[in-house]
């Protein structure tokens, strides 16, 4: 039996959850420990949006706590213990990655344009909160209007959907015809972004998302997804990074 704690927003939340899917495909009892983002008042937890068959346990044994970005594979031979960490690296769940993919997108029911891409403008704690700013930094216009000027001479999308937590900025620095400003909850602009052909994400584990569930065939992410910290395995080697 294992527990893995759940931390973060949605973005993080999906990450600790496929990584405990990632061992019990490896033949662990898994558990998950919501306690860390229920104590968090700036947190909700979201898993519960997506439907899923979770069981929750306080921690057990031994904790285990991730110690940077990179993938560890010594993990994967570790029973009876609790998990604390964000897992933020595709590596970790390569194994089920088909799995996940069916179970955390409803992108078919969505009517989106074909050829189309998602923008991601994650502003938010990044801009305003001091802490935040200086360990994430904030992608500037220039980053959004360089992806969008690369998939212009790339692969020519039909149209582009915005996807942000600061809509007024959006409407104020995006206005091109092809551009739709999308108002929506989180749950539902992942699904909007998962059902896009391509992405231009922003550093943010939430678009990261919405970029990996929908296979985006291109996938643009800052050169820096962080400020000064070393981005380890984070951003999967096929995306483009500007």
């Amino acid at each position: 039996m294992i527990v893995v704690k759940l931390m973060g927003g949605m973005g993080n939340q999906l990450f600790q959850y496929a990584f405990g899917r990632s061992m019990e495909a490896r033949g662990r009892e898994v558990y998950f420990d919501r306690d860390p983002v229920d104590h968090d008042p700036k947190r909700n937890y979201c898993l519960n949006k997506f439907g899923l068959n979770i069981q929750f346990s306080r921690p057990i044994g031994h904790t285990f706590r991730e110690k940077n970005t990179y993938f560890d594979p010594g993990v994967f031979s570790l029973d009876n213990c609790t998990f604390d960490g964000y897992w933020q690296s595709e590596k970790y769940f390569e194994c089920v990655a088909p799995f996940l993919r069916k179970e955390l997108t409803k992108a078919h029911i969505f009517s989106i344009e074909e050829n189309s891409a998602f923008v991601h403008v994650r502003r938010g704690d990044n801009v305003y909160d001091s802490k935040s700013v200086a360990f994430h930094g904030c992608p500037d216009l220039n980053y959004y209007m360089s992806g969008i000027g690369y998939l212009e001479n790339t692969v020519h999308p039909n149209r582009y959907y915005i996807y942000s937590d600061d809509i007024d900025w959006c409407k104020e620095h995006f206005n091109d015809p092809k551009i739709t400003i999308v108002q929506g909850s989180d749950y539902w602009d992942l699904q909007g972004m998962a059902a896009c052909k391509y992405g231009i994400v922003s550093n943010s584990s939430f678009s990261w998302w919405g970029a990996w569930l929908g296979q985006a065939e291109i996938a643009i992410a800052p050169k820096k997804w962080y400020v000064s910290y070393d981005e380890g395995d984070t951003v999967p080697k096929r995306w483009v990074r500007l």
